[in-house]
């Protein structure tokens, strides 16, 4: 997967991102705190790269628990209630990563999607940079629908199954999962903030 220098909210912050995703805000409104990425491309079947729908959020909101991994919880249920699952999410990993960066993997039902079925599901790599001396909490969300593929709902249903201990390359699921992971983790080791004053 080829990745390219992204400015984001102006040229504040840089990050590597995949070449494939394409700014949201050039075709939609999104909020001033979040910078958006769409697939632009139409990939189904490469699982080493993402998925023609997959997305990626970056979120500045306003810190939280001083504890990093109730911070996380908490960023996690407000994107949850903002999806329309409200508590109904599962908590499948988390880990800390370097530089006291947190990465974690959520599911929840994929009604944002407009879908009722029960195999829809979203999977959500997300990503928590804590910047203390602005006072500010940095959300990286990597969107990983599934449910048009009968082979991943299957593996995603392995996945939760054996509480994600069970993981296989032969996954289709895990390895969606796995490629947006690795997108998000890039995103955590190569966030920089070039210009403060963004933070007021």
């Amino acid at each position: 997967m080829e990745y390219s220098l992204r400015k984001l909210y102006g040229g504040a912050i840089t990050i590597q991102l995949p070449e494939t995703l394409l700014d949201a805000s050039k075709f939609r409104e999104v909020p001033d705190s979040q910078e958006v990425f769409v697939n632009g491309g139409t990939n189904t079947t490469n699982y080493q790269e993402l998925n023609k729908n997959d997305s990626i959020i970056i979120d500045l909101l306003e810190r939280a628990d001083k504890d990093i991994d109730v911070a996380l919880k908490t960023h996690i249920q407000d994107i949850s209630e903002a999806n329309g699952v409200g508590a109904n999410w599962f908590l499948a990993f988390s880990e800390t990563v370097p530089d006291a960066k947190k990465i974690a993997i959520v599911l929840e039902e994929a009604k944002k999607w407009g879908k009722d079925s029960k195999g829809d599901v979203l999977v959500m790599v997300i990503g928590l940079i804590r910047l203390k001396n602005v006072s500010t909490d940095v959300v990286i969300t990597a969107n990983v629908p599934i449910g048009d593929n009968e082979k991943e709902v299957e593996g995603l249903h392995k996945l939760v199954e054996h509480r994600y201990h069970h993981a296989d390359d032969d996954n289709l699921a895990f390895q969606r999962i796995k490629v947006a992971e690795g997108v998000v983790l890039k995103i955590l080791e190569t966030f920089h903030v070039e210009n403060w004053g963004l933070f007021g």
